[in-house]
This record gives structure tokens, sequence and C-alpha cells, in this order.
């Protein structure tokens, strides 16, 4: 769900928090595999189109492609990832290592801060 608000020459784009969505889907009685099969196409067209915009409008560097390139292998291989784990681990076992992952990019971002606290 999407909320779009036109301030003078920008459109903004807002999406909505996730417990909008999740209570919305949960009034319609949708599984969520059903969930994720509306959200995510929804999702990836508006990456697409935002990235498009942002092309049209010339707010893409070169450097910003550079880092794009360097960063797909990785998007793809997290990708392949989740699809090959997908329906593998039940809903707390999934809970749990998005959580795990979460804590571990936390703490780089931490440690990260402190070596140039120290520096």
């Amino acid at each position: 769900m999407l909320l779009v608000c036109k301030i003078g020459q920008n459109l903004l784009v807002f999406q909505y928090p996730k417990i909008t969505r999740t209570i919305w889907c949960g009034l319609r009685g949708w599984t969520s595999d059903e969930q994720r099969a509306v959200f995510q196409p929804v999702a990836v067209a508006i990456f697409i189109m935002t990235a498009l915009w942002l092309g049209a409008r010339g707010g893409i560097s070169t450097v910003t492609i550079e880092l794009f390139l360097l960063g797909l292998p990785v998007l793809l291989a997290g990708t392949w990832l989740g699809l090959r784990l997908y329906g593998k681990l039940d809903p707390a076992g999934f809970r749990k290592a998005v959580l795990a992952l979460l804590l571990a990019s936390g703490l780089a971002l931490v440690a990260e801060r402190l070596a140039g606290l120290w520096s």
C-alpha cells in the first residue's frame, strides 16, 4: 500500500508500515503465500519505476551504477538462497534467522562506528 503526495515539483511516495498490510490481508483471510504473491511483485514494480524515474531525472550517477553492479552478485546470491530455503523453514525458524541477520548487521554497524571513533 502506498501513499503518494505531490509537494511542489516533487512526487513523494511513502509505503504504509507492514502492520497496515498485515491487518488488511488478515481481514481478507489471505495466507502468507497469498500475501507474498501480491506484495513481492508490487515491490519489484515500485523499485523498477523508482529507478527509471531517478534515471530519467539524472539522479543516477556512474558511481551509483558501479556500486549497483558491485552489489548485484550478492543480491542474486541472496535471492537464490531465499528461493532454495523457501518452505524449508517454519515461521519461527525464519523469524530467528531474520533476527540473527539483523543482529549481525547491527553489530557490524556498531563495530564500524566504534572503530572510527578510536582511529
